[in-house]
């Protein structure tokens, strides 16, 4: 019995307010409450403002970076510097309750926001089920739980459309980031997800020994490992003439240009977009 009474008031010493917050766990698997959804929020992942964007809360944003550039109206915003670089006296002004970053480049803002106190949540989509999770994430934080089981299941459908083949006759893609020198995206990121969702093998991380995340690769490498298609990931590139050189002894190699890089590098829903037309170009549906 004294043990009972014991536990009771220690229950009862419990401050109120923990048992109401929600808690919510970021791509850094660290853990971030809040009791009510946050009312002002800096976004600074461009995918993480699309999610917000289908979710209807993007009200919610009061500033974003200079690549959060869709949906259009959302480009109007107040800027916090740029994707790589947010400013750190620009987001303290705003004084926001949530700030969302992206760690794999943003490593340094985490730290910094982190020891003034200011709450920070990390989001790096590299797969869909990644971006499911965040969906479900956010829909639980701002209350749009419907909607986002309605988001995830609209996904779902269209994976299901693909055109998947067996083995033996999928299609070899090389993603190129960059022409010179070339960059490419290998095991473990978003890209090669994307290729391998829609049904293809990606050189850069399938024949290459050092195939991990993004880095450059020898063209000797590439004249040796002919690939059925090269997949161009980045509008800056200029691909057609630099590539028609590097590939003259291959003439058949198809050059995919005409994907959106955003439905390539982002990992917001509009991914899906991305997925479904390398699946119709290298399957000729």
């Amino acid at each position: 019995m004294v043990k009972l009474k014991m536990i009771i008031l220690l229950i009862l010493l419990i401050p109120s307010s923990l048992f109401s917050e929600k808690t919510y766990l970021d791509s850094n698997k660290e853990r971030v409450r809040f009791k009510e959804p946050p009312e002002k929020v800096i976004v600074t992942s461009p995918e993480v403002q699309e999610i917000f964007a289908e979710l209807n809360v993007q009200d919610r944003i009061i500033a974003n970076v200079q690549y959060c550039d869709f949906p259009e109206e959302l480009k109007k915003l107040p800027k916090v510097g740029d994707f790589k670089d947010p400013n750190i006296e620009k987001i303290m002004k705003l004084e926001p309750d949530l700030v969302i970053l992206t760690d794999h480049v943003q490593g340094g803002t985490v730290a910094t926001l982190s020891k003034l106190k200011i709450k920070v949540f990390t989001v790096y989509i590299k797969s869909i089920n990644e971006l499911k999770y965040f969906i479900k994430v956010f829909g639980k934080m701002f209350e749009k739980i419907r909607t986002a089981k309605d988001l995830i299941k609209k996904i779902d459908q269209e994976l299901k459309q693909l055109k998947i083949p067996v083995p033996s006759q999928k299609k070899v893609v090389f993603p190129l980031l960059w022409s010179q020198p070339l960059m490419t995206a290998g095991s473990g990121t978003l890209i090669d997800h994307i290729i391998q969702v829609a049904g293809g093998i990606n050189l850069s991380g399938e024949a290459h020994r050092a195939g991990k995340g993004y880095y450059t690769i020898n063209k000797e490498f590439l004249l040796d490992h002919k690939p059925d298609y090269i997949l161009v990931c980045d509008p800056k590139v200029e691909v057609k003439e630099n590539l028609k050189f590097l590939f003259k002894k291959y003439k058949d190699i198809s050059i995919i240009t005409n994907i959106h890089p955003d439905l390539l590098t982002r990992g917001g829903p509009r991914l899906i977009q991305g997925i479904k037309q390398l699946n119709r170009i290298i399957y000729k549906e």
